[in-house]
């Protein structure tokens, strides 16, 4: 277990919630408003509906865990509301058996603990005619519909007011605005996911600020160094043998680390060798947790030192970040790795690879802008690839959590069973495949699921 005792923001839900951590979802932006405050935990599962949901409440939200949820937000309903297949199969769920799931789906979030506080989201409007456009006829039988997914919401909603639950009518929020069904259901990044279901960027948006509107107030830790880590260490990484540990831990101490020493003698400065010796016990530290708990070191990222001037002014005239200081702490620390056998990233080179990396990588010549961010993101994955690390905690070889067939997914073009789509590979993560696993994806037939 990850300490210290944060609240847990807890996201419960079919696709609307298993989307929501990509570029610019509404998780996203929630687990970046409450950084160092609250952990957002995402259990979102593709093409579920309120019956499955129920099936698996107790594995999900176990009553005897020895911390509890802070907040639950739950959203099953559009996959509800989605008209029956005259097989029997797919996901639909009569209203009344409907509402009669979400009750007991509140109940039971209400047993967890007296400060477990619940939210539930309604279905969002959908666009037909781009659910056509996008789906074909794979809708034919099962068809879904703005007018369902009122009538869905709005059940919901009269619910929420018998128990005093929290509600967010999706449907009648995302109205608000005359363009919705292009705004707020078109995935901006490629044309091929305006599929009229799905939230844009300007739609997670819509939800964040409603999910604010409810009056919640609920972990890095911007400019600290390796000495404010160790301080922290056993509180952050408590060795409790009754708590599950980690199965990776990221580390990334270094550039405050690196920055000139003040004359006050105050500042984020540590001396190199103090650094390394730092680094060194976090590392102990955290491989004493568990045999299977993994590490990766990041190094300091390089910096421009002209973009810091521009955007900072004479802020940092006596405690400057130079790039050369970066290099000297990432060799530094990349030669530890190499002592203790630690997978060691080193952003200082992977970034300098082209030309115009400061203007494209960083904001204000330290932090980093999106197209910085997705090369971490690339060479994390490149490291846990090819570790030879059993399990491995390579995404595209981890086993998808309740990933059984089940007789409510989607119903296929059959007409007779149903498509599992529990460890379906979107489309718009093939941009973190390498060529093999590109080549391997594009080649799989692969058939549109309205979940």
């Amino acid at each position: 277990m990850v300490g210290p005792g944060r609240p847990q923001l807890v996201l419960f839900g079919s696709s609307i919630v298993q989307q929501s951590f990509k570029v610019g979802g509404w998780g996203a932006i929630l687990a970046d408003l409450y950084d160092r405050k609250a952990d957002i935990i995402l259990r979102g599962y593709s093409g579920w509906n309120s019956r499955l949901a129920l099936q698996v409440l107790h594995q999900i939200f176990p009553k005897e865990a020895a911390v509890q949820p802070s907040l639950v937000i739950v959203y099953f309903g559009g996959n509800d509301a989605m008209h029956p297949h005259p097989s029997g199969l797919g996901a639909h769920v009569p209203l009344p058996e409907y509402v009669e799931n979400m009750k007991k789906i509140y109940l039971h979030l209400k047993s967890l603990s007296e400060k477990t506080r619940i939210i539930f989201l309604t279905s969002p409007p959908v666009n037909e005619a781009m659910i056509r456009e996008h789906f074909g006829n794979a809708h034919d039988n099962q068809d879904r519909t703005n007018e369902t997914c009122h009538v869905y919401a709005e059940a919901l909603v009269e619910l929420s007011k018998q128990f005093n639950i929290k509600v967010i009518n999706l449907c009648t929020a995302i109205q608000q605005r005359d363009d919705w069904a292009t705004a707020c259901l078109t995935y901006e990044f490629t044309v091929l996911y305006r599929d009229g279901i799905h939230f844009s960027y300007e739609g997670s948006k819509i939800v964040v600020k409603e999910i604010l509107k409810a009056d919640i107030r609920v972990r890095g830790y911007g400019g600290w160094n390796s000495r404010n880590g160790l301080e922290v260490l056993n509180q952050i990484f408590p060795q409790d043998a009754d708590v599950q540990n980690p199965s990776l831990v990221i580390v990334y101490f270094c550039g405050n680390d690196a920055m000139q020493p003040h004359p006050s003698g105050l500042g984020p400065h540590v001396p190199l060798p103090e650094y390394v010796e730092n680094m060194k016990k976090i590392a102990l530290h955290i491989r004493s947790l568990s045999e299977e708990t993994r590490i990766i070191f990041l190094t300091c990222p390089p910096v421009d030192e002209a973009m810091i001037r521009q955007y900072f002014g004479n802020s940092f005239d006596k405690q400057e970040r130079t790039n050369e200081a970066c290099r000297i702490y990432s060799e530094a620390l990349v030669e530890l790795g190499k002592q203790m056998d630690i997978k060691v990233i080193n952003l200082w080179t992977a970034f300098q690879q082209r030309d115009d990396w400061a203007a494209t990588y960083l904001m204000d010549g330290i932090h980093l802008a999106s197209e910085g961010s997705k090369i971490v993101v690339k060479e994390i994955l490149k490291v846990l690839r090819e570790a030879e690390w059993e399990p491995s905690l390579y995404w595209m070889s981890m086993p998808a959590e309740f990933s059984e067939d089940s007789p409510y997914y989607s119903v296929g073009f059959d007409g007779k069973t149903t498509v599992n789509i529990s460890d379906v590979v979107s489309d718009w993560k093939m941009e973190w495949m390498d060529e093999k696993e590109l080549e391997a994806f594009i080649l799989k037939p692969r058939v549109p699921i309205p979940f």
